[in-house]
C-alpha cells in the first residue's frame, strides 16, 4: 500500500521503462518501450498486434500509451513493450507486453456474468469483491495484465524472462498502489468470437444485477467460466501469483474465468 515512504520521486512510467529495460531476454534481442506510432505499426505488421487499449493519443477516458502508466483517476492508461530481432538481414516485432491500470470511475461500466442453473446474472467488479469477502464496492483502481503475445516461432523463448518480468512490474506497482487497488486476470473462455459478440449484444441490454435465462442465448452457455486450453498458462499465472479465483464469475468480453487479488 502507499504510504510516505514509498511515494515515487520519479514517474511511475519510468520505473515501470527501467524494469523492462533491465531484463535480458536473449542475445540478439532488442527490448523497446512503445513511445512512437512507428512501434505499434511493426506490431500490427509482424502479426503480433498490441492491445486495443494502448491507444496513441489521450482522450475519451485513455490515456496515451507513449504516457505510459500512471494511477491517474480519470483516465485507463496502459503501458505497452515489444522485443525486436534481426530476421534475414531486417528488424522485426516478435513479441509485445502490456500492463494496464483502470480507474474507478470507468470501472462503473466494467461488466461480469455470474452462471447459476437456470440462466445467468450480469454483475459488476462489487459483486467480485463482495464474492471474496471484500466490502462490496468498486475498487478504486484495478490492475491489469494486459495482452501479451509472442510470435509463433519464437514461442516458449521468453516464458521465463517474461514471468519474472511481470511479477517484478506487478510486485513494485503493488507496493506503490493507493488503498483499494485490486489485481485482475482474466482468461480466454471457450465461446467462439461469434458467441461472445452475441453475448455482449445481450448483456448490452442489461444492467447489473439484471437476471438472463439461458432460453434468451441462442447457444449452449454450458462452458460459461471455462477457459480454452490455449489460455492455461493465464490461469497458471494466476495462480502463481496466489489470486483468487471467482468460482461462477466470468468476463463479459473473453467469458473465461477471472481471478483478483486485492494489494
Amino acid at each position: 500500500m502507499e504510504n510516505l515512504e514509498n511515494i515515487p520521486q520519479k514517474p511511475l512510467a519510468q520505473i515501470i521503462d527501467e524494469i523492462v529495460l533491465s531484463r535480458n531476454f536473449g542475445e540478439g534481442i532488442e527490448v523497446v518501450p512503445v513511445k512512437e506510432k512507428s512501434t505499434i505499426d511493426d506490431l500490427k505488421a509482424s502479426g503480433v498486434f498490441i492491445d486495443m487499449r494502448a491507444k496513441e493519443e489521450e482522450g475519451g477516458g485513455y490515456g496515451s500509451v507513449f504516457d505510459g502508466l500512471a494511477f491517474d483517476p480519470e483516465n485507463l492508461r496502459c503501458q505497452s513493450f515489444a522485443l525486436y530481432t534481426e530476421i534475414k538481414g531486417k528488424r522485426v516485432a516478435i513479441a509485445t507486453m502490456s500492463i494496464v491500470i483502470i480507474p474507478e470511475k470507468l470501472l462503473t461500466y466494467d461488466r461480469f456474468i455470474e452462471k447459476t442453473k437456470e440462466g445467468v446474472f450480469v454483475r459488476d467488479f462489487s459483486d467480485l469483491n463482495k464474492a471474496t469477502g471484500e466490502e462490496s464496492s468498486l475498487p478504486s483502481y484495478v490492475i491489469y495484465p494486459a495482452w501479451t503475445k509472442v510470435a509463433d516461432n519464437f514461442r516458449g523463448k521468453f516464458a521465463v524472462p517474461g514471468l519474472k518480468t511481470f511479477k517484478q512490474i506487478l510486485d513494485k506497482l503493488e507496493e506503490l498502489a493507493p488503498p483499494r487497488t485490486f489485481l485482475e486476470v482474466v482468461a480466454q473462455g471457450r465461446l467462439s468470437w461469434e458467441e461472445r459478440k452475441t453475448m455482449g449484444v445481450i448483456i448490452a441490454t442489461h444492467e447489473a444485477g439484471d437476471f438472463i435465462p439461458y432460453s434468451e442465448f441462442p447457444f449452449n452457455a454450458s462452458t460459461l467460466g471455462a477457459n480454452i486450453e490455449g489460455s492455461n498458462s493465464t490461469v497458471k499465472f494466476a495462480r502463481w501469483l496466489g489470486m483468487t479465483e471467482i468460482k461462477n464469475f466470468s468476463d463479459d468480453d473473453t467469458l473465461g474465468p477471472v481471478f483478483i487479488k486485492k494489494v
